[in-house]
């Protein structure tokens, strides 16, 4: 018999014969050599069904992650000494303990379309939507705010951000 002739019955005893006894009926296996072609091909199918069965549990997992909060905040500063050296530490202290990171803090701001925006912006994340509106809500925010109201006036909005 030919080595095609061989392939082709090898592959045809695959999906009829488990036991592979075609394949030594052929000469392409002696011996022990099927009960080790069963192992390897149950190493692969567990190896495949692990592979698969983690993939699902990622996907499960990255579909329960919150996404994360954002805070911008918008100030028209009337007092810029009075607002960096009363309000921003105590604001960023009441923040800080709330979990919060702050991305952005003034820099340079540029309006691309719309109002320009005003002289003083600050983004904050958190962990969620929930945990940002706790933090402003939160008595020690409040207390820094009735700081910050003397030195300007504020527009402060959370949004949504996409999950991680």
């Amino acid at each position: 018999m030919t080595q095609s002739g061989r392939v082709a019955l090898l592959a045809t005893s695959l999906l009829v014969s488990p036991e592979l006894e075609c394949c030594r009926a052929v000469g392409l296996m002696t011996g022990n050599q099927g009960e080790s072609m069963k192992t390897q091909y149950a190493l692969a199918l567990a190896v495949a069904t692990g592979f698969g069965l983690g993939a699902a549990a990622v996907q499960g997992l990255h579909a329960q992650a919150k996404p994360p909060g954002f805070v911008v905040t918008e100030a028209d500063i009337t007092n810029q000494d009075g607002f960096l050296k009363e309000f921003s530490p105590a604001a960023q202290k009441a923040l800080g303990d709330s979990g919060s990171k702050t991305v952005v803090r003034g820099g340079k701001t540029v309006a691309i379309d719309g109002a320009p925006p005003k002289s003083r912006i600050v983004i904050n994340s958190f962990a969620s939507l929930e945990a940002a509106v706790t933090a402003y809500n939160s008595p020690a925010y409040k207390e820094a705010r009735t700081i910050g109201n003397k030195y300007g006036t504020f527009r402060i909005y959370a949004v949504e951000g996409l999950a991680q």
